[in-house]
């Protein structure tokens, strides 16, 4: 028989989509836009970190502690993508900026292999990371995470610039004798040619923290914030009055990730599920790629540390007794003794989906997820050099394989030309449709050649991760989803992990919103004002979505 011609179809949205442009309630800061810049050697207003003199560390004196090596090459390839200062085991560590804790490791006594270490989602938007907390000496560990983090600081919990909030030490993987304080600024959109190593582009924090010293601003000073709420952003107390009476969509959220992700559970498993799919919460690709495995199986996917398995975890799978647990991903994602631990929780049985590289776990999971869609969903698994990162497209793309009544598996590219591992799923699964998820540019035309010319081809694209996720959304209605919708941070992965899948099982959608103001992602606007969902969650808690964009999502709706 002569192959028919390939029909090529590009499902995009246009910023020319009508949309409501919503007036905000109360002032919002518009995070690291402001900024204005997308260069890594940016400069960022910020508090000196440690309440110490310029005797003990200094980044503007020669070496005193402090020196730019900010890309420079360490073990396995890796990059040196943060500033540490040395100082003392104890030496007190202070906010460099106002914002909210959004992550804590240790607290159950077992860190990870990194340590105590404490995340504030900024003010602006951003995100800054101390490592290796403790004020103990000796231990591997640094002592108990009370040695680690002030009184008081607990996820969730809002820090004012300047603010005590742990003590610097050599938990973890730092060297005892070697005591110090590892920082890190996290922005998206940056252009950092190392972003690809984990995701998540950031700032080289040299400049600032050389900045604020010049300026005096060290704990206990002057922070150089000001007093004047309506001048800095924040909103007035009348303003703050009035947008607490605002309706704003339900929550699904936890104190950090892997509790969202089983309060993602509970919402829509609330009696439990015979199979559980469980993924790393580090290495966002095997977890995307596992939304279709979950719906396929109408199950909830939960998420575990890669060296234990999180008290969240533990007992949602002891509550919900489950049979069977999927562990996504090699022993190097997920060890064994963590999946041994996860499956003692619920006296499951293990399976356990993994190949050599994130395109062979795709690949079997694939398998898996099955032919009976007659279609296949496919993303870029890692960025072109110096590209974005590609995590939006993923994520995007497993929310929409997951969509609809069967559900299409989620296969990886690279940017440039299909892997094997690819290619063997394609000629197995033999789908009739091939749908191909990502921003504008990043795939060149040789990966939709590789596929026959008599499959249908088509491109679910945007110029940005908030126009592809409104694209990607409205694909899924031609799957079958219904018009619910679960609304997840674009700015920072982790609290999307599980929501492809919740969506699934809520006959719903899943959309990628801005952190802070829904006005940046006009698209997105757009899509939710034509859908008019007749269900809406926010995914993630208040530190991921402020209260505004939800409530702008209601007003886009009327």
């Amino acid at each position: 028989m002569t192959a028919q011609p390939r029909r090529a179809i590009r499902v995009g949205l246009s910023l020319a989509l009508p949309f409501v442009l919503v007036g905000a309630v109360l002032a919002v800061s518009t995070g690291p836009a402001a900024a204005d810049s997308t260069d890594y050697e940016q400069e960022v207003d910020l508090t000196f970190p440690l309440d110490v003199g310029e005797d003990v560390v200094s980044c503007r004196a020669d070496n005193r502690g402090c020196i730019d090596d900010f890309h420079q090459g360490r073990s396995g390839g890796r990059h040196h993508r943060a500033t540490d200062l040395m100082v003392p085991h104890g030496t007190p560590v202070h906010a460099a900026v106002g914002g909210e804790v959004s992550w804590l490791t240790g607290t159950d006594g077992n860190p990870p292999s990194y340590g105590y270490m404490l995340r504030i989602r900024g003010d602006d938007g951003r995100t800054y990371a101390y490592i290796h907390l403790g004020r103990q000496d000796g231990p591997a560990y640094g002592g108990a995470s009370e040695a680690a983090y002030a009184d008081g600081i607990e996820q969730g919990t809002r820090v004012e610039r300047g603010e005590l909030i742990g003590y610097a030490g050599s938990s973890g993987n730092a060297h005892p004798d070697a005591p110090h304080l590892h920082f890190e600024i996290h922005q998206d959109g940056v252009d950092d040619p190392y972003a690809g190593e984990d995701g998540s582009p950031r700032i080289n924090p040299y400049r600032s923290l050389v900045a604020a010293e010049e300026r005096g601003d060290r704990p206990g000073g002057d922070t150089g914030a000001s007093d004047d709420a309506d001048e800095s952003g924040g909103e007035t107390e009348s303003e703050a009055d009035g947008a607490s009476d605002a309706p704003e969509p339900p929550r699904l959220a936890g104190r950090e990730r892997i509790a969202t992700a089983t309060a993602i559970a509970e919402e829509f498993w609330p009696n439990g599920a015979d199979d559980v799919v469980l993924a790393t919460a580090r290495d966002h690709v095997d977890a995307v790629a596992g939304g279709p495995l979950a719906a396929s199986l109408d199950a909830p996917l939960l998420l575990t540390d890669d060296d234990a398995v999180p008290d969240a975890t533990r007992e949602w799978l002891a509550d919900a007794d489950p049979e069977r647990i999927w562990v996504l991903g090699g022993t190097k994602a997920i060890n064994k003794d963590v999946a041994g631990r996860a499956a003692a929780a619920a006296d499951a049985s293990l399976e356990r989906l993994g190949g050599a590289d994130r395109y062979e776990t795709a690949e079997e999971i694939a398998a898996l997820v099955g032919d009976a869609a007659d279609e296949i969903v496919v993303a870029p698994g890692h960025p072109a050099p110096g590209g974005d990162p590609v995590w939006p497209a993923a994520l995007a793309a497993g929310a929409l394989g997951a969509s609809g009544d069967v559900p299409a598996p989620l296969l990886l590219t690279r940017h440039d030309e299909l892997p094997w591992a690819t290619i063997r799923a394609v000629t197995s699964l033999d789908p009739g449709t091939v749908r191909l998820v990502a921003e504008d540019d990043v795939l060149t035309s040789a990966v939709a050649g590789r596929f026959r010319d008599d499959r249908e081809i088509i491109d679910v694209a945007g110029g940005d991760r908030y126009t592809l996720g409104a694209s990607a959304a409205e694909a899924a209605g031609a799957r079958g989803a219904g018009a619910g919708l679960l609304a997840a941070t674009g700015a920072d992965v982790p609290d999307a992990f599980a929501a492809g899948a919740a969506a699934a099982r809520a006959d719903a959608r899943l959309v990628l919103v801005p952190p802070a103001d829904l006005g940046e992602a006009p698209a997105v606007t757009g899509f939710v004002g034509t859908l008019a969902p007749t269900e809406l969650w926010l995914v993630g808690g208040t530190s991921a979505l402020a209260p505004e964009v939800g409530r702008e999502l209601l007003q886009s709706i009327d």
